[in-house]
């Protein structure tokens, strides 16, 4: 447990009056680098109106190359949940806590992970598309890299379709005296930045990763990222150049995949990471390790491509007691728990082998106060997450 602790640094800053900044965070370090996750969909660091951006970013080497970021998921031209940089453009961030970051049991070959949820009750354009996310960050000790799992939950009432998740980070390499050099490698799906400063020589990238149960297709890239609906999709979804040099310090990238229909009531994980290295040839090999590591560790897929995954709460929400659902490809060890809003485990509802198939358990939670809750499995490669409300 003391090791536990010393790899996740939780800070709480409760109430926060905006919603534009996040209630709560946590750090995840590694020893080869460090990251930050915020509870309102922002990934490193986060600025909000009038002051520079707080947080860690993405440290590699002692050096943060990472201003901003963010998750994105576009439907349209004119609907994109998500949003940066409010205290340079006065863009409001999208994404509305749900529950607040807290550790949870890291997928099996992994030492650390948090977790947080969120949901897109603040979009504008044409407004939420629906949306409640689930973001595991993970990572093993001593490794430049850092995984992100998104589990997107349809909770808009109909089913979607033509989704591009994707990432949009803000990297700080560059220096006055030169521009940055961003380039999408088609092998690792990787997109990776530099600059010529000696004060922070490093290469940082975000990269989408295949998983056992779906090969994903790289959608989107863009070097030169500005807000708007209109240009976020179109940098989700279309492909601007694979390689650029800007004589422009300070350009954001943008990497997308897609598409994904998700029914009503359903959800799809995408998994991405941020990796860094000390130059190109680095980041790549970097970025091939961390594919083939989350590969190894990760479930093998039935030939039917089935994996485990954790099912919405019916009744949701609930008074007194709910039903939690799963399916498993295979038979394995399952561990079905339920937290609170502190991240505090209130409940085991399994924890054994169970075998292929559907399986749903009964939660008595009378004896606990209204609120928001998250019940959460560990089977298969990806932790799974679904929040559970509570009413009395």
């Amino acid at each position: 447990m003391n090791g536990y602790r010393r790899l996740v640094t939780l800070l709480f800053t409760l109430p926060l009056p905006a919603l534009a900044q996040p209630t709560s965070s946590g750090i995840i370090d590694t020893g080869a680098v460090q990251f930050e996750l915020f509870d309102n969909g922002e990934l490193g660091a986060y600025g909000d109106t009038g002051g520079p951006p707080t947080g860690t970013g993405f440290v590699f080497g002692g050096i943060n190359g990472l201003y901003e970021g963010t998750f994105l998921v576009g439907q349209s031209s004119t609907q994109v949940s998500g949003s940066l940089w409010e205290r340079v453009f006065g863009t409001p961030v999208e994404w509305v806590p749900v529950m607040p970051v807290a550790p949870v049991p890291p997928p099996a070959g992994f030492d650390v992970a948090l977790q947080t949820t969120y949901e897109d009750a603040a979009a504008t354009g044409d407004g939420p598309i629906g949306l409640t996310v689930t973001t595991t960050a993970f990572a093993r000790m001593g490794e430049p890299f850092v995984y992100l799992a998104f589990e997107i939950d349809n909770t808009s009432g109909e089913d979607l379709a033509g989704l591009y998740p994707g990432i949009l980070a803000d990297w700080d390499v560059t220096s006055p005296e030169c521009g940055d050099h961003a380039c999408l490698d088609d092998d690792t799906q990787l997109v990776y930045e530099s600059g010529c400063s000696l004060i922070n020589p490093n290469y940082y990238g975000q990269m989408a990763l295949d998983t056992p149960w779906q090969d994903v297709t790289v959608t989107g890239f863009r070097h030169d990222v500005l807000p708007g609906d209109d240009f976020l999709f179109g940098s989700l979804s279309s492909i601007d150049t694979w390689c650029s040099i800007t004589a422009v310090v300070d350009r954001r990238t943008v990497l997308g995949i897609g598409t994904f229909d998700i029914a009503t009531g359903a959800s799809e994980t995408v998994v991405f990471a941020f990796v860094a290295g000390t130059s190109e040839d680095d980041i790549l090999a970097n970025a091939r390790e961390a594919q083939s590591r989350f590969l190894t560790v990760s479930s093998e897929p039935s030939p039917d491509g089935l994996r485990a995954a954790l099912h919405a709460a019916r009744p949701n929400p609930a008074r007194g007691s709910t039903t939690l659902s799963f399916s498993l490809d295979r038979p394995q060890t399952v561990r079905l728990s339920a937290h609170d809003a502190l991240g505090r485990e209130v409940a085991v509802l399994v924890d054994g082998v169970r075998a292929a198939g559907d399986h749903a358990v009964r939660w008595e939670a009378s004896g606990l106060p209204a609120g928001v809750y998250l019940a959460h499995i560990t089977a298969g490669g990806v932790p799974h997450a679904r929040t559970v409300t509570l009413l009395r």
